[in-house]
């Protein structure tokens, strides 16, 4: 009898573990999943507690409008993820060129990040001087469907090289922000995503590489503050919930804002931006939350994350730090006419191995949690992982305090 309750109780245990595998795999490390083609995604699966919890604020509204006056309040939803540099240099592209079809073909180098596809909308800022169809592929299948090319480099390869850029991320869908092949025209964008009206500037603050013969200003916003007031009056305009700006800004490399840095986000949030996103340096820097009064004398405040740092490049042999980027989240709740966004981030890393098979590299963007206890990471990386992590749940605190 006791022979027979233990293979009784083995089998039970056996079970529960497989099931806890499955949910686990399903849940945090997605596989294959292709977004939506249109430029504004429609709402990707969620998970079962997101459902629960959907229901239980559809619950909460429909309970508390009975109870006063019968006015119906509806929560609208929208979340967004920002992602910092992106650009395909170094052996990057020499490991996914596959010689045999004459293309580039690229792995799941996204997977298991996975907010990307799971968010309604996701933004990276490519920072390079060309890119080809595989690659704006591989991005766009990876879940991004919207990217800043107000950058230093974007002009390396003339207004023409600009357009052509342009032209291959539109025609995958990937929707461009801080850049217009027409002249004059706003280069700021409005998406409205779950009801929500969202409006995206992006201003680069350096330009490399710059014809004599072109007025680049025509074509891209530059980080000044008659364009600052420009751009943001446009989207101010049009009665934006909230208003999010990308900013290519910052000393390469250095682990902290200057001083131009935050006057510029200082006028950005004075001037109605709500979040600034920075990338450019290469590094991550802080977050910090901006509070001013307004000209009808109201408690205003806006949040500013000064660098991102890389998300996706192989620029390894400078810096520990190079390796390190924050992956932005944001949650914006809209019930009737009041607004409120949640903010958190988590860094990430570039994971680069040899291949196993063929030439140069993988590369795997992981979380930097889960590099803490993996064979073969330097000391170095494990030090600045515990303490990034440790700097970004102290800033998290500090900006999401009411």
């Amino acid at each position: 009898m006791r022979k027979i309750l233990f293979i009784l109780l083995s089998i039970i245990l056996i079970l529960l573990i497989g099931i806890n595998v499955v949910f686990y795999y399903e849940n945090i490390y997605i596989k294959n999943f292709v977004p939506s083609s249109n430029v504004i995604k429609s709402i990707p699966p969620k998970d079962i507690k997101q459902d629960i919890s959907n229901e239980l604020d559809d619950s909460i509204n429909n309970n508390t409008s009975n109870s006063s006056n019968n006015i119906k309040q509806t929560t609208k939803r929208a979340s967004l993820t920002f992602v910092g540099d992106v650009f395909l240099n170094g052996y990057i592209l020499p490991s996914y060129y596959d010689k045999k079809s004459n293309k580039y073909i690229f792995d799941n180098v996204f997977d298991n990040v996975y907010q990307i596809v799971y968010s309604d909308s996701a933004f990276f800022k490519y920072d390079a001087n060309n890119i080809d169809f595989e690659a704006a592929d591989f991005l766009k299948n990876s879940g991004f469907d919207n990217v800043v090319l107000a950058s230093s480099h974007i002009f390396d390869k003339k207004l023409s090289g600009a357009e052509l850029i342009y032209d291959t991320f539109e025609s995958k869908n990937i929707n461009v922000f801080g850049f217009n092949k027409t002249k004059n025209k706003p280069k700021s964008k409005i998406l409205e995503i779950n009801g929500i009206k969202i409006g995206f500037a992006a201003f680069t603050k350096l330009l490399t590489s710059v014809s004599k013969d072109v007025y680049y200003k025509d074509y891209v916003s530059l980080l000044e503050k008659t364009e600052i007031k420009n751009e943001l009056e446009y989207l101010k305009s049009s009665n934006c919930d909230v208003i999010i700006a990308y900013v290519n800004w910052g000393t390469e490399h250095i682990l902290t804002p200057n001083y131009q840095q935050k006057e510029y986000a200082k006028t950005l949030i004075e001037n109605g931006v709500d979040i600034v996103i920075g990338t450019h340096p290469h590094v991550i820097h802080p977050i910090e939350k901006i509070s001013y009064i307004d000209q009808n004398g109201e408690n205003k405040s806006g949040v500013v994350f000064y660098s991102l740092g890389n998300f996706f490049c192989d620029q390894l042999i400078r810096l520990p730090h190079n390796r390190f980027g924050l992956l932005a989240n944001i949650e914006i709740d809209k019930i009737e006419n009041k607004v409120n966004y949640k903010i958190d981030a988590i860094p990430t890393f570039i994971y680069r191995t040899k291949k196993v098979e063929g030439s140069y590299y993988d590369y795997k963007i992981l979380y930097a949690k889960d590099i803490i206890n993996l064979k073969g990471i330097k000391t170095s990386y494990i030090d600045y992982a515990k303490k990034i992590i440790s700097n970004t749940q102290e800033w998290m605190n500090q900006v999401n305090k009411n």
